[in-house]
């Protein structure tokens, strides 16, 4: 189990002034963190109402992803996600499920589209998954990519 409060601290170390996320060279995640640690479990959102203006409706939406570890900001999430496969040198793994879904997923229109849709994917392990639909054929094209560069 996770020390909440040092997960908050973390949260408040990562997120700056105006709710953005530090450059990746700053982000420092627990080395006990898996992808089942931040797997999304389920999307949530709800308004913040700025009470500083005198308009009812001033606000933003806040869009999170509810995870083992709590629910955390989307842009925290997609740089957590990132920082995981980078230190776990799953790269090339992504590189090559992204591009499996680029060729093979028409209703992702733009890149930004497509990279969160990987980045979801890849976290949740589709690609160990037997009962995923592509799962043979994208394991026959990873296995003949694999041989070709090595």
């Amino acid at each position: 189990m996770y020390d909440w409060f040092a997960v908050h601290a973390l949260a408040n170390f990562i997120i700056a002034g105006e709710n953005k996320v530090r450059g990746v060279e700053s982000l420092h995640i627990p080395k006990e963190w898996t992808y089942e640690d931040i797997r999304v479990r389920v999307h949530t959102g709800r308004f913040v109402r700025d009470f500083s203006s005198q308009d009812k409706h001033a606000g933003k939406y806040r869009s999170g992803m509810l995870t083992k570890i709590g629910d955390i900001e989307e842009h925290e999430w997609f740089a957590y996600a990132e920082e995981l496969i980078r230190r776990n040198g799953d790269e090339p793994l992504f590189k090559r499920l992204k591009s499996w879904y680029r060729e093979n997923c028409a209703w992702l229109r733009g890149e930004k589209e497509l990279h969160r849709y990987t980045l979801e994917c890849f976290v949740a392990g589709i690609h160990n998954c037997p009962d995923w639909v592509d799962y043979e054929a994208f394991h026959a094209l990873n296995r003949s990519t694999k041989e070709q560069e090595g």
